[in-house]
């Protein structure tokens, strides 16, 4: 009889290992963003944007209502997190130790995957809840005659950079940075 709450406890121990060895998938960073795009929508900062095509700057304001269009570019990216989609990628966790943060990498396993790669920016919280830094998205369409990279940043709470590079049947590469930031 003295067995019987050990054995209740050993059960409880091994059942709760198992779900721990459960994969979790990976970090969902299109529910990140859209958290961070809604907290700008209700803000009060001023948002400034950069478009620099080649060498070329032009700077403006950035009203809150069209800040959701301006970011639009994260805001569509398919979901990798998904069930759907998660097994197309592979995952690797890494530990940066010049910049002190924690990178989870989501690579796609196949060349059709228009989400070529998803880097996750983690600060450990040394005490205190661990905080996401950066995101880091490489994009690639090469539907038609026209070949699209995009690099898409995201810099939690501050701003955001896509660099888009247009490669035309002719082979000439077209060059345009957006940035916008807010605070």
């Amino acid at each position: 009889m003295k067995a019987w709450p050990f054995l209740i406890l050993t059960l409880l121990v091994c059942c709760k290992s198992k779900k721990a060895e459960e994969p979790s998938g990976s970090f969902p960073v299109l529910s990140f963003i859209q958290s961070q795009v809604a907290q700008v929508d209700t803000s009060l900062y001023n948002i400034t944007k950069v478009v620099t095509v080649d060498s070329t700057s032009d700077t403006s304001y950035l009203r809150r209502e069209d800040f959701r269009k301006a970011a639009q570019d994260f805001l569509s990216l398919p979901d990798i997190a998904s069930k759907k989609m998660r097994n197309g990628y592979t995952e690797e966790r890494t530990y940066d130790q010049l910049l002190e943060m924690a990178v989870l990498t989501y690579t796609a396993r196949d060349d059709d995957q228009p989400v070529r790669k998803e880097q996750v920016f983690i600060q450990p919280g040394n005490g205190d809840p661990d905080q996401v830094k950066k995101l880091i998205i490489d994009v690639e369409d090469g539907a038609g005659a026209t070949a699209v990279r995009k690099n898409l940043i995201w810099n939690v709470g501050g701003s955001f950079q896509v660099v888009t590079g247009t490669t035309g049947p002719d082979g000439r590469e077209k060059m345009v940075t957006t940035r916008v930031t807010w605070k």
